[in-house]
């Protein structure tokens, strides 16, 4: 049975190297000027009814299951009011968190049908703390906004911003991006609270075989992130680690590009979340003595107020709840 963790703050999970990106980031002379350019802009509704008329939106008259499991994430993780949640057939096991003034969460058909509800919980747990934790105004500037103006691609309501400007964050804002990752997947963890599910979340998006995926792996693969986190390479080779977890060699060698990883390396992840369990620090966190705070509004001006109250503070009507 899975703990509600009544009155999560996002501090309690958060990665160090998140805080860190983020703090390098707001340090940028210029950047509030693109992120004012960014907010309410054209394209961020774009974006939002795109999903809207493609996805399919899950509720409780349709994927019940899975809208359940959705729901009780929320509750885990203690959302006031659910995210919408979308879906479509897209066999890659992907997730994502978009929009900003009213949030939502896609989740692939891969991940619906391939994960078990355990290692589904994690995804639906990351993406639920990209929104519990503030990501997602500077998480769609980087997802989305950012490529459009890279690609020269015109934008309604928006100028031409200066190629220097545009590049002078372009790194710190893609590096800020990976480290909410790690973040999000201790808010996984926090939400499927099964270490072993969450790996197999992690390993299966790196990408198992179908006909392994019901194997015993999981502690292969956290040696081998420990291996890769651990190794004393030489030099030069620490120079290319630190530039792979940065760029895509992949997409260097086919189309002569440097593109920024989305995402840490997949054993990347997979050690700095097993450190946190290692640490206890996981256990300190879902073990925390909790409760639950009740906000009682007044039957007549719609205040919130104290349940132990006898009377409104605000209007003086009776507070029935304290009967």
């Amino acid at each position: 049975m899975s703990k509600i963790l009544y009155g999560l703050d996002p501090q309690e999970y958060e990665h160090p190297l998140d805080r860190e990106a983020l703090n390098a980031l707001q340090k940028i002379s210029g950047i509030q000027a693109i992120f004012q350019k960014f907010e309410g802009s054209t394209l961020e509704k774009a974006l939002i009814l795109q999903h809207k008329g493609e996805k399919l939106k899950v509720n409780e008259k349709n994927f019940k299951k899975l809208y359940q499991l959705f729901l009780k994430g929320c509750e885990i993780l203690d959302f006031d009011e659910p995210p919408d949640l979308y879906t479509s057939w897209e066999y890659q096991l992907n997730a994502c968190a978009f929009g900003v003034e009213k949030p939502s969460i896609f989740i692939s058909s891969g991940c619906i049908d391939i994960l078990d509800d355990s290692a589904l919980s994690f995804i639906i747990g990351h993406e639920l703390a990209h929104i519990k934790s503030g990501h997602m105004f500077y998480y769609m500037l980087a997802q989305r906004f950012l490529p459009f103006i890279l690609s020269n691609i015109p934008i309604p309501n928006i100028p031409i911003l200066g190629g220097v400007l545009v590049e002078t964050i372009k790194y710190p804002l893609y590096n800020w991006k990976r480290m909410t990752e790690l973040t999000c997947d201790r808010g996984g963890l926090l939400c499927c609270q099964n270490n072993e599910s969450a790996f197999k979340a992690l390993i299966a998006l790196a990408g198992v075989p179908l006909k392994y995926q019901d194997e015993d792996f999981v502690n292969s693969f956290i040696e081998q992130s420990r291996i890769f986190i651990e190794d004393d390479f030489e030099p030069t080779d620490k120079i290319i680690k630190k530039l792979s977890q940065t760029y895509s060699f992949d997409h260097f060698f086919k189309y002569g590009q440097t593109v920024p990883r989305s995402h840490p390396l997949p054993m990347l992840r997979i050690g700095k979340l097993n450190e946190w369990i290692e640490s206890g620090k996981y256990d300190e966190v879902k073990n925390r003595e909790r409760e639950k705070i009740t906000i009682i509004y007044c039957s007549k001006c719609n205040e919130i107020i104290d349940i132990g109250d006898k009377f409104c503070g605000f209007c003086g009507a009776k507070n029935i709840s304290s009967d």
